[in-house]
């Protein structure tokens, strides 16, 4: 510290109160920076190097580089009294910005790829969403894995029927209450009364810590604690750079579908429900939580498209399910966004990721032995 600030006075004020010469100043100024680049830089050039040398370049790469450079610039500099020489060798390096360096986001390589899969040689444009929970826990995120070509293969296997769970797609990487997660779907059915509309839920579960998981109120996680089954947070290596997360640390999202006619702010209001549903699996939304919870309601089939193109109707009748009605509707999305997360552990299958840090599946027999323990046995299916 007291480095830094003799460097900042001399920066700032040496020149104009004319404490030294310039090329006094210049050594001094090098001098005292010695010790500040290699005490605070010290773990940036630890973690860049490492990043180099096992190929698996990232924002430690680019600190190092630059605070390295930029270092050894002022030395040269000094020692040579030829900066302008080496200027534009510098504005060429500072011009590898780190999205060349790195590659792009996966979010935007999906969506670029959304983009141009989307009626290519059509007059309509698009602005499709990419959601992503954290899988840095498993996953290399570093390494920019997922390409066009995965978004192809995603979209020409789509398919009707029943949805994969467990690890998939965007739940190949997901932890979920310390235990593997991963893609999860549920459904219900309101009564006649209600309208007899359908809720559907999709998850992506990547949250909760062990001890806090509920099924069915029945408190699963506290019987299978992390002393049977390990948590893959334990096996992650601390360091002074980038502290492991804590347990739990990740978000869930949630995708609500129906067939009832609902205006926008019902649907809002649907969206909300979900977060319900995960409390009672025994979520608490984390500070780290970056939770999303959307829904959309197909109940109108009539409405114009989204398009430049002419629609001969001038008004557009829409049906409306009436507020008194709703609750129903609530109750399925809370109970289907409960199953569905318990679906993404049950589909879960154990995973071992990078660094050999393993996710490991919720065991079937325990969660069977602890809910018949506590009153609710399995039942056969109808």
């Amino acid at each position: 510290m007291p480095a830094t600030i003799a460097i900042t006075v001399l920066a700032m004020f040496g020149h104009r109160f004319g404490l030294m010469d310039m090329a006094a100043q210049s050594w001094v100024e090098l001098v005292l920076s010695l010790p500040v680049v290699l005490w605070a830089g010290w773990p940036f050039f630890v973690r860049g190097w490492t990043s180099v040398r096992t190929m698996k370049l990232n924002m430690f790469t680019l600190i190092a580089m630059g605070t390295g450079v930029a270092w050894l610039f002022s030395v040269v500099a000094t020692v040579l009294a030829l900066s302008f020489l080496l200027l534009p060798v510098l504005a060429i390096f500072l011009r590898v910005s780190p999205g060349d360096l790195l590659g792009k986001l996966d979010d935007g390589v999906v969506r670029d790829a959304l983009i141009a899969a989307m009626q290519p040689d059509g007059p309509d444009w698009s602005l499709p969403v990419v959601g992503e929970t954290w899988d840095g826990l498993l996953n290399d995120i570093d390494g920019f894995h997922v390409t066009a070509d995965h978004v192809d293969e995603a979209l020409a296997a789509a398919s009707g029927g029943a949805v994969p769970e467990g690890n998939v797609g965007g739940g190949t990487g997901m932890v979920c209450h310390e235990f593997k997660g991963g893609i999860g779907t549920a459904s219900r059915i309101v009564d006649a009364d209600s309208g007899g509309f359908t809720v559907g839920v999709l998850v992506q579960a990547n949250y909760g810590r062990r001890d806090w998981l509920r099924v069915d109120g029945v408190p699963v996680g506290e019987a299978i604690p992390v002393a049977d089954v390990p948590s893959p947070y334990s096996a992650v290596q601390d360091d002074d750079v980038a502290p492991p997360p804590p347990p739990g640390s990740g978000s869930i999202i949630v995708i609500v579908a129906t067939d009832a006619p609902l205006l926008p702010h019902q649907c809002e209001r649907l969206a909300q429900r979900a977060g319900l549903g995960i409390a009672r699996m025994g979520g608490t939304g984390a500070h780290s939580s970056g939770d999303l919870f959307l829904c959309f309601a197909t109940g109108n089939r009539t409405l114009p498209g989204t398009s430049f193109r002419a629609d001969p109707r001038l008004t557009v009748d829409i049906r409306v399910l009436n507020d008194f009605a709703i609750g129903a509707l609530f109750d399925a999305t809370i109970e289907a966004t409960e199953e569905a997360i318990l679906n993404a552990l049950v589909g879960g299958a154990t995973m071992i990721g990078r660094d050999g840090i393993t996710a490991h599946a919720l065991p079937h027999d325990r969660l069977l032995e602890t809910m018949a323990r506590f009153g609710r046995p399995a039942r056969p299916m109808a």
